[in-house]
């Protein structure tokens, strides 16, 4: 049965890849991070590991995002999903309205405060 909030199953497979590469590149970012730490001589066993974790997170997150992507250009168009009671259960607003294919408030717009979590 069809449903007025009813999205492209492909339209959100998509979407989900989208957030994937961006966790990717904020992934990228703390890897940098973890590098200056090690520059600065914090740099024991663990640092090794929680590193190489860090870039398999980053890597994972490349590869899920590519699949996403792929997966989504390749199921039929007509596949739809009642995705609205879904993103209610998201505990990130944010994610759940880029989810939800809508446009982002302000989009491009910065206050210049960091802002953390949403």
């Amino acid at each position: 049965m069809s449903s007025v909030n009813d999205t492209g199953v492909g339209n959100l497979l998509e979407a989900l890849g989208r957030e994937c590469a961006t966790l990717a590149s904020i992934s990228e970012k703390i890897q940098t991070i973890l590098v200056c730490a090690g520059v600065s001589g914090n740099t024991g066993p663990s640092f090794y590991r929680d590193a190489q974790s860090c870039d398999l997170l980053t890597q994972s997150l490349v590869a899920i995002a590519e699949l996403l992507s792929v997966i989504s250009q390749r199921i039929p168009q007509a596949w739809t999903l009642d995705i609205v009671d879904v993103l209610q259960e998201l505990p990130l607003s944010a994610l759940a309205a880029a989810l939800a294919l809508e446009p982002k408030p302000n989009a491009g717009e910065s206050s210049g405060a960091i802002e953390l979590f949403q």
